[in-house]
């Protein structure tokens, strides 16, 4: 399951990059507290202090505001690439879940390596979608994806360490 649902994130956020600005899109990020705290409310039985639920609402209402358009239109909320960045973030979140569950399960490096593995398998289905670019790849560009990629993987054990400790 996390490797399903980190490949749904990854998509997403690639979706959003493309639809949204990036001061618009990483403010979006935060909803992932929202999900993280909801999921570990109903899942795991945590329980907030009222206080708590009021930052919640504070988080909700700013990622609206800092959606907004120059000419603060709330229907520039009500877009594509927002609601695929909000239901990215929840993908974040259900694989924090899932990968907690599967490193206090299997451990740290079994789960990481295999998380990694089956994530790549799912996001071979998305392959029709970019095979007609891929011969206009110049070297530069290939550059920057490696960096990328070392990067995601160097983040994501690192996540994985974290979330193996703590869910929130």
């Amino acid at each position: 399951w996390a490797a399903l649902f980190n490949g749904l994130f990854d998509v997403g956020y690639i979706l959003s990059l493309q639809k949204l600005d990036i001061s618009t899109m990483m403010p979006l990020f935060n909803f992932r507290i929202v999900f993280s705290m909801i999921l570990a409310a109903v899942l795991l039985g945590e329980l907030y202090m009222p206080w708590q639920y009021g930052l919640i609402a504070v988080i909700i209402i700013a990622g609206i505001f800092v959606t907004l358009d120059e000419k603060m239109k709330i229907q520039s909320f009500f877009q594509k690439g927002v609601f695929i960045m909000i239901g990215s973030t929840l993908m974040l979140a259900l694989f924090a879940y899932f990968i907690n569950r599967a490193v206090e399960g299997n451990g740290l490096w079994t789960t990481t390596v295999w998380v990694m593995l089956i994530t790549q398998i799912f996001l071979l289905f998305s392959i029709p979608k970019f095979y007609t670019e891929i011969k206009s790849i110049r070297k530069d560009q290939l550059g920057s994806a490696f960096a990328m990629a070392s990067f995601s993987i160097i983040g994501n054990v690192t996540q994985n360490i974290a979330l193996g400790q703590n869910l929130v």
